[in-house]
């Protein structure tokens, strides 16, 4: 006689369900509801991890507005969650849009140097100038370095703001849209 003919197979802790419950979503209310079905459908994840950090979110921000009585105590609000899920699109996107939004920082932040800079020569009334001038005389973020000076110089002749024949000398072409 075998050992698994003498005893009957284990029987399961705990019933087993194929699919999981459905998570109360509607129970977020009508501020969060809409938030957490918006962020499932264009992210591409199950409700239920939507509504769990979204849940989170509104739990800490409420932290700073609000504390609870226990026992006498005064404690500040806090709310514990964990998501365990098998790793796929979700990280995917995250890192992703994480990727994208640090590999466009700088040019924004180029750009926007740019932008000041256009706007102080117009104030300062430098219709003509060199870079020497603006690494001379320029403000303060514009001369960092000759490279860096020339690289806002750039921004803003590709943008049509700035002029120039020879590559030295630079005329003010009219002032950036704000």
């Amino acid at each position: 006689m075998q050992l698994c003919e003498a005893f009957e197979p284990p029987k399961p802790l705990l019933e087993y369900q194929q699919a999981p419950l459905p998570y109360p979503v509607e129970a977020l209310g009508e501020l969060l509801d809409p938030a957490v079905e918006r962020l499932a459908e264009v992210i591409g994840v199950p409700c239920a991890m939507d509504a769990q950090s979204v849940l989170a979110s509104a739990a800490l921000v409420s932290q700073a507005h609000a504390n609870v009585q226990l026992d006498g105590r005064t404690c500040p609000l806090s709310l514990y969650l964990l998501t365990v899920a098998s790793s796929g699109t979700l990280m995917d996107y995250y890192l992703a849009e994480i990727q994208r939004l640090t590999e466009q920082e700088p040019v924004n932040s180029r750009r926007e140097e740019a932008d000041r800079l256009q706007r102080w020569l117009v104030q300062k009334g430098w219709t003509h100038f060199t870079i020497r001038d603006v690494n001379r005389n320029g403000p303060r973020f514009a001369h960092k370095s000759a490279d860096h000076t020339a690289s806002l110089l750039v921004v803003l002749i590709t943008h049509r703001w700035l002029s120039s024949r020879d590559g030295k000398a630079f005329k003010v072409r009219h002032v950036s849209p704000q």
